[in-house]
């Protein structure tokens, strides 16, 4: 993670342009922006639709769950963690 300033980024303009432009494989750029460099110059910047999220995934491997093991408490996983019973194990 970088702070705006790290970057070099002076300000993001809120203002942007509605768009639908396909970058290919179900990917979208949806809005076009600008944001102002700390030199004074400016760029565009854009929201982007993926067609997958990974926030989503599963696991396709199963592990067994011993019945004690099944009464602990648990927390399901999201993305790429496990739930907690499942990561307990390693």
């Amino acid at each position: 993670m970088f702070t705006l300033q790290a970057l070099g980024i002076q300000s993001l303009n809120l203002e942007h342009q509605e768009n639908s432009k396909d970058l290919g494989n179900g990917n979208r750029l949806t809005h076009i922006g600008s944001y102002t460099k700390i030199d004074g110059t400016t760029s565009e910047m854009g929201d982007v639709e993926f067609a997958s999220n990974s926030l989503y995934s599963r696991y396709t491997d199963t592990v067994e769950l011993t019945p004690e093991q099944l009464k602990a408490p648990n927390l399901q996983g999201l993305g790429r963690l496990r739930d907690l019973r499942s990561i307990t194990l390693n």
